[in-house]
């Protein structure tokens, strides 16, 4: 029963108010836009092997644009060994762009990271930018309503102070 009371309580103070008053949370977004920005990140592939003069024929097959399987195939019969490939949106931080990654486009010097010779070619930067609201307007709901939960608990215990009777 006091599940089911809590459950309309928050109900009526938080969720639909979050869903009707949309001018509020635009309002809570315009105020807090720089919490929504898409990190620095690039779009390119990263190219990892262990035999640094493999490393060096994986850059030179990428500047002459071969694809990957022409690439991994070359590799292999040449040096005997395998390249991994990662391609896709990486982050920065993201624990496959090397310690060194420089967020510049085209192809990179080879670098040692860890026991690899990581080549990568970026084909686009994307800097921060800030999302548009139609994009992220289900997590500003969600942190709008968190403020607003926020906000009535201390009128709540301002309204109705709490005493512990430690006997």
């Amino acid at each position: 029963r006091e599940g089911i009371l809590l459950f309309n309580l928050m109900e009526k103070e938080i969720w639909s108010k979050s869903k009707t008053d949309t001018l509020a949370v635009k309002s809570y977004y315009e105020t807090h836009k720089e919490d929504y920005k898409k990190q620095l990140s690039m779009t390119g592939l990263i190219a990892s092997v262990t035999n640094k003069k493999a490393a060096k024929q994986v850059k030179r097959l990428l500047s002459q644009n071969m694809t990957i399987e022409e690439i991994k195939k070359s590799i292999k019969n040449n040096y005997n060994t395998s390249v991994i490939f990662d391609m896709g949106v990486f982050n920065k931080g993201s624990e496959k762009l090397p310690k060194a990654y420089k967020f510049k486009e085209g192809i990179s010097e080879i670098t040692k990271d860890d026991n690899y010779y990581v080549v990568t070619r970026t084909d686009q930067v994307h800097l921060p930018t800030i999302i548009p609201f139609e994009e992220i307007k289900g997590r500003v709901i969600n942190d709008y309503q968190q403020v607003l939960e926020a906000n009535w608990l201390k009128e709540l215990k301002a309204k109705y102070p709490v005493t512990i009777n430690n006997n």
